[in-house]
């Protein structure tokens, strides 16, 4: 009989509900994201202080976290055709040329390999080994909360990653140009097998 192997055997992940991802190897993950902030438009001494603040608060804290940034192919189809619509709307010559300039820009962006948004993200763990399930939930979500805080006391917009954004995360980690916002989380009762 030919042994069949499901993609679940590659992967460690046990399950994931509410902002925990639970593994195979006894993990219990949790993940922050951080949208983007343009540090530019701050003045020189804002800039410094908000530097100051941010690196104070992380200042003591010796628990393992990981910060990664995954990039993301950006779709800019329905930014063309928006364009194309005002443009065919634009009544004067000059709003004309200028919508012009801005679909010859995408579509120079489409073509060209400049067109990935970058996604951050902290990712937090504890051992269930060390503790039992409830008591390591307790501490990941305080830990994922506190860095929450701290990011949004120097007003940068974050967020606690739940299932859905968990699972869209995933997935932009194996699949740069999968549009994470279009996850499809139906599933099919069809599992695929590698025959071996």
């Amino acid at each position: 009989m030919i042994e069949q192997i499901t993609a679940n055997d590659f992967v460690d992940v046990k399950d994931i509900k509410g902002m925990f991802l639970y593994t195979k190897s006894n993990k219990i993950f949790s993940y922050l994201r951080i949208y983007p902030f343009n540090l530019d438009l701050l003045t020189t001494e804002d800039r410094r202080n908000l530097t100051n603040r941010l690196a104070a608060a992380f200042d003591g804290d010796r628990k393992n976290f990981m910060y990664c940034t995954l990039p993301r192919e950006l779709d800019l189809d329905g930014y063309k055709i928006f364009l194309k619509e005002k443009r065919q709307a634009a009544e004067t010559l000059g709003k004309k040329r200028i919508i012009d300039e801005l679909i010859k820009k995408a579509t120079d962006l489409t073509s060209s390999t400049e067109n990935y948004e970058h996604q951050h993200f902290y990712k937090f763990w504890v051992n269930v080994n060390d503790a039992t399930t409830s008591q390591a939930e307790i501490e990941l979500r305080d830990r994922t909360m506190r860095f929450r805080d701290m990011y949004r006391d120097v007003q940068i917009p974050c967020e606690i990653l739940e299932e859905r954004e968990i699972i869209k995360m995933c997935n932009l980690y194996s699949n740069r140009r999968s549009n994470s916002y279009d996850v499809n989380l139906t599933y099919s009762l069809e599992i695929p097998f590698i025959r071996g």
